[in-house]
């Protein structure tokens, strides 16, 4: 009972089909033709091998290209003459950024100045038309004061004038 050995009811039915056709009388011709067109159906269902591998070594080689280049800008970026360099550019771009920032305030003076020149004109611009509203408010009161003045001393008049006749 040691010798024994269970199998699936596929792999009975494969091992039939394999006796089977060694049990037909087949010729060599006729076997080597079968085993042509099986295995030409394998290979046109199998991807093109030969095109992945060469894909897969450039891209490698692409990569291995990329850590190089960047292990050697590593290696410059160390040396004293580039830090100097990029200290250098570093106080450059300060240099650039202050200048920006001064010429960013002269225009918000130049800009606070003019709303101020603005406001200043626009109170003297209010004071001279209440100024304005005042002179003639004055003048006209002054007008009818005389008016009143004038229609008093003629009432006046005219009330001497009746006494003398």
């Amino acid at each position: 009972m040691a010798n024994v050995a269970y199998i699936t009811s596929s792999q009975l039915s494969k091992i039939r089909e394999q006796v089977k056709d060694h049990n037909a009388e087949t010729t060599p011709e006729e076997n080597r033709r079968t085993l042509k067109a099986v295995s030409d159906d394998r290979a046109a269902r199998w991807p093109n091998t030969l095109s992945i591998d060469r894909q897969e070594t450039e891209m490698r080689a692409e990569q291995r290209r990329a850590q190089i280049e960047r292990a050697n800008k590593i290696l410059f970026d160390e040396t004293d003459r580039v830090k100097g360099f990029h200290s250098a550019m570093l106080v450059s771009d300060v240099l650039h950024e202050n200048n920006q920032l001064v010429g960013y305030k002269r225009q918000i003076d130049v800009l606070r100045k003019a709303q101020e020149a603005a406001y200043v004109e626009q109170q003297k611009q209010m004071a001279d038309a209440a100024e304005l509203r005042k002179l003639e408010a004055t003048a006209v009161h002054k007008a009818m004061e005389t008016k009143m003045a004038d229609a008093a001393e003629l009432r006046k008049l005219e009330a001497q004038r009746h006494k003398c006749l």
